[in-house]
């Protein structure tokens, strides 16, 4: 599990949030250096190979990543996009979240990326 000790599974009607396993890692790579896209949800601006990449994640999981989830369509199990927090506030009671839904499925479903800021539940 590539999380930091989470093993959250949310589920509802359309989708699943389920822990991020290393299976994750090939997909996750891919939309990691998807370039038409990047400049959505990260500060980075260029592609890395897979090695460079899952030393990133090491990094923003050491760093400030709270909790990494997987968004899974019920339907299918089929893998559509991911939810993480970061910069927990655990005193103050919030943290920051970055959601991304695959680009052809953002535009069926009319969302995209969307980083916010969420109260953490006491």
């Amino acid at each position: 599990m590539l999380t930091n000790g989470s093993e959250v599974t949310l589920q509802g009607k359309r989708v699943r949030l389920r822990p991020c396993e290393e299976t994750d890692m090939d997909t996750m790579y891919k939309w990691r250096n998807d370039m038409s896209t990047l400049h959505l949800w990260s500060i980075r601006r260029h592609t890395v190979n897979f090695d460079e990449f899952a030393a990133e994640l090491k990094a923003d999981f050491a760093i400030d990543r709270h909790i990494q989830l997987m968004i899974e369509k019920v339907a299918d199990n089929s893998v559509i996009g991911t939810i993480y927090s970061y910069n927990a506030q655990f005193v103050d009671g919030h943290c920051w979240i970055t959601i991304y839904i695959e680009p052809y499925r953002e535009r069926k479903w009319k969302m995209g990326t969307l980083p916010s800021q969420i109260p953490l539940l006491r």
